[in-house]
């Protein structure tokens, strides 16, 4: 099997990269307008008040935590 083609993956990072770089200097509002769609004045982000939601997020936010914690162990 061989091995990862790190030549590639850099092309296609670079031009994801670029993309998003393009994307957000053409429409550079498009990231408050996205979350407007889920920001209500009077009562604010309406998701937050789902326990669904808010447990998937503290995993996303604990499992980011952990990928620190063991890379820093490995490295160490």
């Amino acid at each position: 099997m061989p091995g990862p083609d790190h030549r590639k993956a850099s092309l296609w990072f670079a031009v994801a990269f670029i993309l998003a770089l393009a994307l957000f200097a053409l429409w550079p509002g498009l990231d408050i307008a996205v979350s407007g769609w889920f920001y209500r004045p009077d009562a604010g982000f309406w998701l937050a008040e789902d326990p669904w939601v808010e447990a998937l997020r503290n995993l996303v936010w604990d499992l980011s935590i952990l990928a620190f914690v063991l890379s820093a162990a490995v490295f160490v």
